[in-house]
């Protein structure tokens, strides 16, 4: 980030995502081991995105309403979505595919969380505030 003349800031780079994601992004997430930047949209889609070669890697479909939340477990390098469909995907986002479909909630998910001690246990809770814990071992 910079400083402009008159105090604001200004990013010192910008990416373009070309021909994206085709309704609005709600969350963004860092996947630092992969240098990659991982979109999840109303469109039900995740798109990887190579920060190194500045080009989409993936995307990824499965989901069927629209995502609200993303998470990436940097230990197993596993990525999270969940949203309006009531379930959680896991992918790999290396391949881009998906490795498990977990369900257990009964409304929309609102966020997930990595469980930083491990690397196979994460935390979902719904609209409804039902929290839960999984291990995915």
């Amino acid at each position: 980030v910079k400083t402009t003349a008159a105090g604001g800031m200004k990013p010192d780079k910008s990416l373009e995502f070309k021909e994206g994601h085709k309704e609005s992004i709600q969350v963004m997430k860092w996947l630092k081991p992969l240098q990659c930047l991982a979109s999840a949209s109303l469109d039900t889609t995740v798109q990887i995105f190579d920060t190194v070669l500045q080009a989409r890697s993936h995307t990824l479909s499965g989901h069927t309403k629209g995502l609200t939340c993303l998470e990436f477990c940097a230990k197993s390098q596993m990525l999270l979505s969940a949203g309006f469909d009531n379930y959680i995907s896991i992918w790999d986002p290396s391949a881009g595919t998906l490795s498990f479909k977990l369900e257990g909630h009964e409304c929309s998910i609102a966020g997930l969380c990595a469980m930083p001690e491990t690397d196979h246990e994460f935390m979902s809770v719904d609209f409804e505030g039902m929290v839960r814990l999984w291990d995915v071992r």
